[in-house]
C-alpha cells in the first residue's frame, strides 16, 4: 500500500490469509526509492519459515534484528533472504536472557552487514532521501 510520498508499505500480517499460521508476528517492509527497510516482529523460527515461503521479496537495505538477537530466530536462510546492509539490534545491556546470543552475532557477520546494537551505541536513527541511507 502506498502511504504517501513516494513511501510503500507492506504488511506481512497473518490476518490476511485464512490459511496462514496465526502465530506469525506483523512484520512490515517500508519502501521509499530504492531503500527498504524489514520491521520483522517477534519471529519464531516457524514465522521465518512462513515468510520464506511467501511470494514476496524480502531483501532489504535495512533489518531490524529479530527477538533482540535470540539464538532461536535469525536462521541463516531468513538472513540471506535479506541480505541485507545494514543491521539493527535493538537489545537492552545487560539484559537477563544474555541477548544477543554469540550464535546469532555469527550469522551477522557473515552477511557483511554493518550492525548497529542499541546496547552499544544507544538510539539509532535512519534517514534516507530513497537512494543514500544515512545512520545516526
Amino acid at each position: 500500500m502506498v502511504v504517501g510520498d513516494g513511501v510503500t508499505l507492506t504488511v506481512f500480517d497473518a490476518d490476511s490469509d485464512p490459511s496462514a499460521d496465526p502465530d506469525i508476528p506483523l512484520s512490515l517492509m517500508i519502501t521509499y526509492g530504492k531503500a527498504r527497510i524489514f520491521l520483522p516482529g517477534d519471529l519464531t523460527p516457524e514465522a521465518e519459515s512462513a515468510l520464506l515461503a511467501g511470494d514476496t521479496p524480502l531483501d532489504a537495505t535495512v533489518l531490524r534484528v529479530p527477538r533482540e538477537g535470540h539464538r532461536e530466530a535469525n536462521d541463516e536462510r531468513f538472513l540471506a533472504a535479506v541480505d541485507p546492509q545494514v543491521a539493527v539490534l535493538a537489545v537492552e545491556a545487560g539484559n537477563r536472557f544474555g541477548l544477543p546470543h554469540p550464535e546469532t552475532l555469527e550469522r551477522l557477520a557473515a552477511l557483511d552487514a554493518i550492525l548497529y546494537r542499541t546496547d552499544e551505541v544507544g538510539t539509532v536513527h535512519l534517514v534516507t532521501d530513497g537512494e543514500e541511507l544515512w545512520v545516526r
